[in-house]
Order: structure tokens, then C-alpha cells, then sequence
């Protein structure tokens, strides 16, 4: 029994490799016909739709550049041929009407559509579990977001520059949305922000018609733009964002109401412009955590008076026809960069005698400003922008002597002003 058992097992052994060599071969057989569809796809890609792949960290970045899609249908089984797609770039396929057939690449995080004259709708993009962007700014012809469920990753939506965009019911789809990109979408009356409860970043700027801009107050915001909406009259509990840091309100007639943002205490950074503003600035004076304001061609500005804000370090407060002087200022102790160009009727710097942090200061188009002698003080001051101001060039000889580091620009005027 013995001298049996020694004589199976050298057939066993040779049996057993032999078996192994057999799956040897048919795996590197597989290798081998893989690789040659891996090619011919690729090949394919570039030749037929203009590709552009490049593999960064074992996934692939794509970019397609055909003139013939109107949707990706034909190119999605070639590119999972190549393997996990997490970038697509179509932005040169011109006659592109859809993302339909994208489905298909589950490892897709971000695609990109910039300019896409022919894209009309979302569709395709739903159901995409790791899609966290979607940019497709400059789409002539797109009117909804509907294609945009079942996204649970998608944190970034860029449609700015949509002229025919109007539907957004969508967006109540999209909780984990961070940053919503509207702007110059100059069809769209209506936006309800309710459902993007994670939403920190909006811009609307530039979308005129928009009239009403809702459930603002269920998301954290943190910057907010509504640059030239003239349209909108108010944004409701607006006040009641407490996240906000940032807001611009240049031409849009919710700055009308300033008291309406005494609320904001995170606020930051505020732009206002082209309304008529209050008289003075104490309607600011609950926003403490104010460092950069904008004032812009508020008609009824005449002081600076008010603020309460003891970390601002950059005020600017131009084309104000009223403003006559700086009072106000001097308690603003780490002010370093004040720009009161083009007011008109500015005469008066008083209030910046000897102040201890202005870096900055732009008298730029400020005729009635004749003295100054109150400059002289400023000993951080590092730059003075005084083209078509009314100082007289002796005084900015002196000036020079006192403050010998100092860089004057006479930019935009013709002379340093009278002799």
C-alpha cells in the first residue's frame, strides 16, 4: 500500500501543475484581451471624440472634444473599458443636449460643461453616488435643474451665466449642497433655499428679475451675493442667519433696510451700494464684528458717525454726494485702509488727525479736499491715492518731507493738483 501511494504522488503533483499552468495561461490570456480592449477603447476615445485622458493616482481625468454627441451615451461603455472615471470634461462637445448615459460611471465625482451651447437639461446626472460637482456655467439654453436626485455627495452646483434658466424646484433635492453659483441667471423670478440646509455659499448676483429669495433662514450661509438684483425688494429673516459673514447688497434694494441685518453679529464683510443709504452709520452699530465695508453712491450719506466696530481695518465709502467730512473714523483705531474717493463735497479730514494704524488713503476725485496738512500725522501711512484731489502741490512737497517712505499716486488727474 505504501510503494501505491508513493507511485500517485509524483501524478498528483504533475497533475496539480499542470492544472495551475492551464489557469496561468487563461489568466494571462484574459490580461492580455483586456488590455487590447482597454487600448482599442482608448484609441477609439481619441481618435472619434477628440479625448484627452490622463490617469492621476489610479483613476482617470477626461476630457471629450466632439462636435457629433448630443448626449454621452456612446462613449460611457468605452470609458468604463478604461476603468474608474472620476473627472469629465465636456465642455467642447457643442452639440450636447444631456447628460444622458453618465449613470453608468459610479465613480464619477465632477463634471464639468462650461459654455455648452446646446445643453438643455440635467438629465442623466441622477442616481450618481459620489458626484460631489457639477460646473455648467454659460448654458444658453438650460431651463431646469430637473435630472438634479438622487445626489447625495453633490456639494458644489454651478449654473451662473444661464439667461433662460427658471425652474429650481430641484434644489429641495440636494440637502448636502454647500455652495449654489446663480449668477446672471437673468430669467429666474423665484429661488427657495429651504431644503440646502448645509448651503454656505449663494450668488444670485446679476439676476435682475429674481423677486423673491426664500428659506434663507434653514441654512448656515456664510456668504451671500445679491449684487444688482433689482428686483428684490427683501430676503424674509434674512436677519436671522447668524452664520453670515460675508453680504453684498451693490444695486440691490435690500440694502434700502439696513436694519433688517442688526441681526448678523458673524458678519464680516458688508457691501452696499447704489441706494440711498441712512444719513449716518449708526444703523450698523449692532454689527461689531464688522472689518471691510463698502459704501457705494449712497445718495443720502452725509457722516461716518456710529460705528461700533473695533476690529474694522478696511472702510470705503466713495460717490457719496453728501459726505463732507471723515467724522467718525477716529474711533475706529485699527482702521489701515480708508477710501473715500469721489465724494464731491468731502472738505474735511479732521478726523484723521494722528491716527495710529491708516496704511492706506484715497483722496482720488476729492476736488473740495485743499488741506493736508492733517496727512502729516499719519506715520504708517504708506500710500496716498490723490489723483484730482484739490491739494495744492506745494502741500504734497511738505508732505513728502514728513512722511519721506511715503508712495503718492496722482493717478487719473493731469497735475498733483492747484499751484
Amino acid at each position: 500500500m505504501s510503494d501505491s501511494h508513493n507511485a500517485s504522488s509524483p501524478a498528483s503533483r504533475r497533475g496539480l501543475m499542470v492544472a495551475l499552468l492551464v489557469i496561468a495561461v487563461v489568466a494571462l490570456g484574459l490580461v492580455w484581451w483586456k488590455a487590447g480592449q482597454a487600448n482599442r477603447a482608448r484609441a477609439t476615445l481619441v481618435e472619434t471624440y477628440g479625448a484627452e485622458i490622463n490617469e492621476i493616482e489610479g483613476a482617470l481625468d477626461v476630457v471629450l472634444r466632439s462636435q457629433d454627441l448630443t448626449d454621452l451615451s456612446p462613449v460611457v461603455p468605452l470609458l468604463r473599458t478604461l476603468g474608474q472615471v472620476k473627472v469629465l470634461g465636456v465642455s467642447e462637445c457643442s452639440k450636447l443636449e444631456s447628460f444622458q448615459g453618465v449613470a453608468d460611471l459610479p465613480a464619477l465625482e465632477a463634471i464639468t460643461a462650461n459654455g455648452a451651447a446646446s445643453l438643455h437639461s440635467l438629465e442623466g446626472l441622477a442616481g450618481l453616488p459620489r458626484l460631489s460637482e457639477v460646473s455648467a456655467p454659460e448654458c444658453p439654453n438650460l431651463v431646469s435643474l430637473s435630472g438634479l436626485r438622487d445626489l447625495p455627495a453633490l456639494e458644489i452646483l454651478d449654473l451662473s451665466d444661464s439667461p433662460k434658466l427658471t425652474d429650481t424646484s430641484a434644489l429641495g433635492g440636494l440637502p448636502h449642497l454647500r455652495n449654489l453659483y446663480l449668477a446672471n441667471a437673468s430669467s429666474l423670478v423665484d429661488l427657495d433655499v429651504s431644503g440646502l440646509v448645509r448651503l454656505e455659499q449663494l450668488d444670485v448676483s446679476g439676476s435682475g428679475k429674481l423677486a423673491h429669495l426664500t428659506g434663507v433662514e434653514r441654512t448656515v450661509l456664510k456668504d451671500l451675493f445679491l449684487n444688482t438684483c433689482h428686483g428684490l425688494e427683501s430676503v424674509p429673516k434674512l436677519g436671522e442667519v447668524k452664520t453670515l459673514v460675508s453680504l453684498q447688497l451693490r444695486n440691490c434694494p435690500v440694502g434700502e433696510n439696513l436694519a433688517a441685518l442688526q441681526g448678523l453679529g458673524s458678519l464680516g464683510n458688508l457691501v452696499i451700494g447704489g441706494v440711498a443709504g441712512p444719513a449716518d452709520l449708526a444703523v450698523l452699530a449692532p454689527l461689531t464684528n464688522l472689518q471691510e465695508l463698502h459704501i457705494e453712491g449712497a445718495s443720502e450719506l452725509a457722516s461716518l458717525k456710529g460705528l461700533a466696530a473695533p476690529g474694522l481695518t478696511y472702510l470705503s465709502v466713495t460717490h457719496c454726494p453728501k459726505l463732507t467730512s471723515v467724522d467718525g473714523v477716529a474711533s475706529l483705531k485699527v482702521l489701515e485702509h480708508l477710501d473715500v474717493s469721489n465724494n464731491a463735497a468731502l472738505n474735511s479730514l479732521t478726523d484723521l488727525t494722528n491716527h495710529p494704524a491708516i496704511v492706506q488713503l484715497n483722496l482720488t476725485g476729492c476736488k473740495s479736499v485743499t488741506d493736508a496738512g492733517v496727512l502729516a500725522g499719519l506715520k504708517q501711512l504708506g500710500l496716498l491715492e490723490m489723483g484730482g484731489s484739490g491739494i495744492p502741490r506745494p502741500q504734497v512737497s511738505t508732505l513728502k518731507i514728513a512722511l519721506p517712505e511715503l508712495i503718492i499716486d496722482l493717478s487719473g488727474s493731469s497735475s498733483a493738483g492747484p499751484e
